[in-house]
């Protein structure tokens, strides 16, 4: 179709390819700081196909070892390529449609925060750009499109601190920019080819994000040839080496938080040990007290007992105890009654009695509790 469109052209042509393969992915990675040797040896243990030279990639420019990651699943672009250029169309370079809808808007808003979606035909793809500097980004066709362009334009509906643009490609899309465009907040919504066609012309061949390959005049890899053999081998082993330590490193870290899980469960249930430890020896440690306080209260109540008095019965639980009895003839003598009873009021004692009262004359009943 493109050779086609430019069939009439008779001057020599030289493309510039805005790329948005089926096959082409775009994730948010993390990755070292550093070119595209560096970054594919990091990555390519994730991400297999950056190590296969049949597909394309590239990465945006990397904030805080944070990138936007472009790769093809499948080879789509690079046989492209070499059917334009077999048709006598040069190709500049490529570009993720991401990338270039990053630099379409002109009035950034100051913390950095904005969405850029592009509609045409039935799909759409957004680009996010945080204030903390991460990206990422979305694509839909059909139903799912709609959907998510209804629930992006929601929240620049709701939010205030993020622009929102529209680049509209056809005219379903220009409709849908205008409903967009009814809102009164920041952005963009009467952006369409042009806009593109102007952030294309800024990017670099030079970047990260160029999907294809870096080529040098023949003149240039001649001239440099037996120094490039040194510098690649030096250059690979350093990849190499720096893409080993991050993936060390990464594993290290995931290492890391799984002991830290690990300690955190096994700290939590030896604190749950030890509080049920301690629970068991304060009952074990009542239970003594309690057995040892019955026993000298049962040996307090059988000493000094007048001859008329009888016990019937004795009960103690862990607050206290009660003493029954009755009196068999005539009541004691009060002197008699005192005598059983003061040795067991000393303070002295591990209880109190609650009641007492004088001689009986039938039954009588002594309570107390525990100190």
């Amino acid at each position: 179709m493109l050779l086609g469109q430019l069939a009439e052209r008779r001057t020599s042509l030289r493309l510039r390819l805005i790329y948005q393969g089926d096959s082409l992915a775009s994730v948010p990675v993390n990755c070292p700081n550093g070119g595209r040797s560096t970054v594919g040896a990091a990555l390519e243990a994730v991400h297999p196909t950056l190590a296969d030279p049949a597909c394309a990639w590239g990465f945006d420019p990397i904030f805080g070892c944070a990138t936007l990651l472009h790769c093809e699943t499948a080879p789509g672009l690079l046989p492209l390529v070499r059917e334009l250029e077999a048709g006598g169309v040069e190709v500049e370079g490529a570009w993720p449609l991401g990338t270039v809808l990053n630099l379409v808007p002109e009035d950034w808003p100051e913390n950095g925060a904005l969405t850029v979606a592009a509609v045409a035909a039935g799909r759409a793809l957004e680009f996010r750009h945080r204030p903390d500097g991460t990206r990422d980004l979305r694509s839909a066709q059909g139903e799912a499109a709609a959907e998510m362009l209804a629930a992006t334009v929601q929240e620049a509906f709701e939010r205030e601190d993020a622009a929102f643009y529209v680049v509209a490609l056809d005219p379903a899309a220009r409709a849908l920019a205008a409903q967009a465009g009814k809102l009164e907040r920041p952005g963009r919504t009467d952006l369409g080819w042009p806009d593109l066609v102007r952030a294309a012309a800024t990017l670099s061949r030079r970047q990260p994000n160029q999907l294809l390959p870096a080529r040098e005049p023949v003149a240039l890899v001649r001239a440099v040839e037996a120094v490039a053999v040194a510098t690649l081998v030096a250059a690979f082993l350093l990849c190499f080496v720096v893409g080993r330590d991050y993936r060390r490193q990464v594993a290290a870290t995931e290492l890391r938080h799984a002991e830290t899980v690990a300690l955190r469960a096994e700290v939590a249930e030896l604190r749950g040990r030890a509080a049920e430890a301690a629970e068991l020896k304060e009952k074990i440690r009542e239970a003594k007290r309690g057995r040892g306080a019955s026993a000298r209260l049962l040996e307090s109540v059988a000493r000094a007992m007048p001859a008329e008095v009888v016990v019937t019965r004795l009960k103690t639980d862990r607050s206290g105890f009660v003493v029954e009895g009755r009196v068999v003839g005539s009541a004691p003598a009060e002197r008699s009654w005192r005598a059983w009873l003061d040795p067991l009021r000393v303070a002295a004692l591990p209880w109190r009695l609650e009641q007492v009262g004088g001689p009986p004359q039938g039954g009588f009943v002594l309570q107390g509790v525990w100190l």
